[in-house]
């Protein structure tokens, strides 16, 4: 289980096998010990689209979907701490994280494989050029001279 502490109006990001959900949090109940969120971009696990908010709390966790389980792990003045269990191959991010994460690939599919660090070229050669080696491999070695 992955827990991420959220406040009002922030959201979570899971994608399964390209399906996105967006779940954000509306309201803190302290004193029923639950939060109510708002979850866009799944279905229930019957098909049924997901639209009104939802409350979640720790004796009663939301299933979104079949394979993601959400739950609430505690609950503060002004934060909850939401427990996300879903599959290994999950991509499970804050929002701002999440938004980060796509402005970069947008950037990086901008630039070819040339390009180095913030688009910035990266000199190549334009064609291999052969060691400056004095001596050719196939020519005889001068005899060494033995001084006397």
């Amino acid at each position: 289980m992955l827990v991420l502490s959220r406040e009002v109006g922030t959201a979570i990001i899971i994608d399964v096998a390209g399906e996105t959900a967006t779940i954000t949090v509306l309201k803190l109940d302290p004193r029923h010990r639950s939060i109510f969120v708002r979850i866009a971009g799944r279905e229930w696990g019957d098909g049924r689209p997901l639209a009104e908010p939802v409350e979640v709390s720790a004796d009663a966790p939301v299933d979104i979907g079949n394979d993601v389980h959400l739950s609430l792990v505690d609950l503060r003045e002004s934060k909850a701490r939401v427990g996300i269990t879903a599959p290994s191959n999950a991509m499970v991010h804050r929002l701002e994280v999440y938004q980060d994460i796509q402005r970069e690939n947008r950037a990086a599919r901008r630039h070819g494989p040339e390009d180095g660090p913030a688009g910035a070229a990266v000199p190549r050669p334009t064609k291999p050029t052969p060691p400056s080696l004095p001596v050719r491999l196939d020519e005889p070695r001068p005899a060494e001279d033995d001084g006397g």
